[in-house]
């Protein structure tokens, strides 16, 4: 081929890189306001009406956890070129079926002996034993429209107490407590409600809920629903006389309630990494924009992640947090993902390169993902391969093994 012919190739192989370059910058990366729960058809359950004690919406100050201040801390990012390369990177998994399941969307561990419980959108709850469902036993009426429904369940650290979060015939979001039985299941006849929350719509409810290292109850509740956050002059989210946006923290001893993180969206699955105490969040983005927020242990309390003002990195309403904002370590476009289902920090012992990685997976594609952090940013990030069709949930073992809760089944995390 002579030179001249070689000089225009190679021009014209830089327009091609431009205007691929062009198309990328322009994708319209708008889409529906897409729910992670909301495709369920379960019907409401049968059992009383759970009762109420007193309105927990008022915060009370906490005394005795380090406080951190809001700031705004470093975007995104990936390390340099040149660093060691990440174990993650070597990471091989497969999933094993567990249990088939009518829409399962929250999975808990009792401390006390090691069983695994799984709640059902529909209000029920059952033991996990082998590839069957045991000890099942509705403990709410609930609505189940939308994102409605049985949406979160968990024990104390002792595995003396068990914990429902869901939303109540009339759509309002509610945390109830029962004394636990000899063989791990709820005694119904002493619920105790230890906090109540209005809800003006019946998408963007929240409902995780979790004990963290300090012995509290934690509960993420959405910006109150339809799209925008378009409740009052700010925002749920931004306001800070209000529970919804925000992630609460819950002594139930009292009860009494702290608004912990404000400037969420709809928190759909957080976690404290169970070595390191660092709280990981995945935050459903509104139309372009999903996100995986990180707080390190001693800079969680007070933290405004930013919404409405920001969707993931990127300016959505033009406004500015008070006191500035913690913008996500991660963030994924719309097409072909729509709903972030977050997850947890793989800690078990059958996957070695595995270890310290955070999974994560989203509602429409339904692909397995995991990220590692390398100071500030992110240092892997990658899909793992394996991918059970819509993801709504994650759970995790006592012995560290992870699992996946699809709109039909159960599955674990294995070495592939």
């Amino acid at each position: 081929m002579t030179p001249a012919r070689l000089r225009i190739l190679g021009v014209l192989g830089a327009v091609v890189l431009i205007v691929g370059g062009i198309v990328l910058l322009t994708r319209d990366d708008g889409g529906d306001d897409t729910s992670e729960v909301e495709t369920a058809d379960d019907s409401t359950s049968t059992t009383s009406e759970p009762s109420t004690t007193e309105d927990a919406s008022t915060t009370t100050a906490e005394t005795t956890t380090t406080t951190g201040t809001p700031s705004t801390t470093k975007a995104p990012g990936t390390t340099a070129p040149g660093a060691q390369p990440d174990p993650f990177s070597s990471a091989r998994i497969k999933l094993t079926r567990v249990a088939s399941f009518d829409y399962p969307v929250a999975m808990a561990a009792r401390p006390a002996d090691d069983s695994l419980w799984i709640a059902r959108k529909g209000g029920a709850v059952c033991r996990l034993t082998g590839d069957s469902c045991t000890n099942s036993q509705v403990v709410a009426r609930v609505s189940t429209g939308n994102e409605q429904g049985l949406l979160g369940i968990t024990f104390n650290p002792s595995g003396s107490r068990f914990y429902i979060s869901y939303t109540n015939p009339e759509g309002d979001s509610r945390v109830d407590e029962f004394p636990v039985r000899d063989d791990g299941t709820a005694d119904l006849e002493q619920r105790r409600n230890i906090f109540s929350a209005d809800q003006p719509e019946a998408n963007h409810n929240g409902g995780h809920i979790v004990f963290g290292p300090d012995g509290r109850l934690y509960l993420g509740l959405g910006d109150g629903g339809g799209g925008g956050d378009r409740h009052g002059t700010i925002g749920n989210g931004q306001d800070p006389s209000t529970d919804l946006g925000k992630i609460l923290r819950i002594d139930p001893a009292g009860p009494t309630v702290q608004r912990w993180i404000s400037g969420v969206r709809n928190p759909w699955r957080f976690t404290f990494d169970r070595t390191s105490g660092g709280l990981w969040i995945g935050d459903v983005g509104q139309g372009s924009w999903e996100e995986i927020d990180y707080l390190p242990p001693g800079a969680q309390q007070g933290r405004n992640l930013g919404w409405r003002c920001f969707e993931g990195t990127h300016a959505y309403e033009g406004c500015a947090p008070a006191g500035g904002h913690t913008p996500p370590v991660y963030e994924y476009p719309h097409d072909p993902g729509c709903s972030v289902t977050g997850g947890y920090v793989y800690r078990g012992t059958k996957i070695p390169a595995l270890v310290g990685a955070y999974l994560f997976s989203d509602y429409c594609d339904g692909e397995i993902r995991g990220l590692t952090l390398d100071g500030d940013g992110v240092r892997t990030a990658r899909d793992l391969g394996v991918n059970p069709g819509s993801v709504v949930s994650f759970g995790q073992a006592n012995n560290g093994d992870l699992y996946v809760l699809s709109p039909s089944a159960v599955y674990r995390i294995d070495p592939a």
